[in-house]
């Protein structure tokens, strides 16, 4: 039906360009119509608009788009075909849902209003992609759904919708009248995926194959319970443990450092000529060695406490004797 649509669009309309000025000219004459008994020139104007718009040669905004759908909804139903002006409708509240009708214009009590109300209950409708297809965008143009740029083929359904192909210069290509998210052949082609996007869903494949044999069935365990049911708590590492091993190893180190200086002090001693200088070589190496064991068992200290360490509230030392 879609497509029957914009051929039959076609092939009225692009006879000649449908001007901007034909269009309000148009508009003017369905909404003079609404007002008349008879309708005027509603029936000449709704014709030539619903052909002309596959032969537009300027973009459309989506405001205009809006009044000329429901201009084409007021057409169509006085035409006798209320389900394609439900249609219409349906697209111009999607882009303007707070339009009203003047009462001077339409009885608010009318069967036209209420089909214009009915399509109320369509607003907030989501965009539906069409399936397994890619948009084919013509180079140096752009693809626009009732004056909205899209990069996808897709559009709200159980309506109509005017696609566009515009190009850089502003200038319609080509138009065609769809319903729902008929988008025409020429715009879309099968969608494949490339060596990247192929390899990236293989791997999404494996990851899933691998975590799917990771889960096993809940194993029974003592007392009825299965291991889905039973919380495994590991330890938790101190935060202070690796730093006071280092401290004490570095500690450890730094009095092996000093007990090896006093070898130097202790062969002044042995080369002394006088009582001071073998006094002072004296007290000197004898410092040194006290401090290389002080130094030692700082570190010791504070490394074995850092291996004692345990995550809980306190440390203990155990030992069977």
């Amino acid at each position: 039906m879609s497509m029957l649509l914009a051929l039959v669009s076609t092939s009225f309309a692009c006879e000649g360009v449908y001007t901007s000025d034909l269009l309000f000219e148009d508009l003017t004459a369905i909404n003079e119509g609404m007002k008349v008994e008879g309708g005027g020139e509603m029936e000449k104007a709704g014709a030539r608009m619903e052909a002309g718009l596959a032969c537009m040669a300027e973009p459309l905004t989506p405001s205009l788009y809006a009044s000329v759908y429901r201009s084409l909804g007021v057409y169509r139903f006085n035409n006798g075909a209320a389900d394609k002006a439900a249609l219409w409708f349906r697209s111009a509240r999607e882009i303007e849902p707070t339009f009203q009708f003047d009462v001077e214009s339409m009885d608010l009590g009318s069967a036209l209003y209420k089909t214009y109300e009915a399509a109320r209950q369509y607003e907030g409708a989501e965009v539906v992609v069409m399936d397994g297809v890619r948009l084919v965008v013509p180079a140096g143009s752009s693809i626009y759904v009732d004056g909205k740029l899209v990069e996808e083929p897709g559009s709200t359904m159980d309506r109509y919708h005017v696609v566009q192909q515009v190009g850089s210069d502003g200038m319609v290509r080509a138009s065609w009248l769809i319903e729902g998210n008929a988008f025409p052949t020429r715009l879309v082609e099968e969608a494949t995926l490339t060596s990247n996007e192929a390899k990236e869903e293989s791997e999404k494949e494996k990851e899933k194959e691998k975590e799917s044999r990771r889960k096993k069935d809940a194993e029974v365990l003592a007392g009825g319970y299965t291991t889905d049911e039973v919380t495994t708590i590991q330890r938790e590492r101190p935060p202070l443990k690796t730093p006071l091993i280092v401290v004490g190893a570095a500690g450890l180190a730094a009095g092996a450092g000093i007990y090896a200086a006093s070898f130097s002090t202790r062969g002044q001693f042995d080369d002394a000529t006088t009582v001071a200088e073998l006094d002072a070589a004296q007290t000197l190496t004898n410092t040194l060695v006290l401090a290389s064991g002080g130094v030692a068992v700082l570190g010791l200290g504070v490394g074995g406490f850092g291996m004692i360490l345990d995550g809980g509230a306190g440390v203990g030392i155990q030992g069977r004797f």
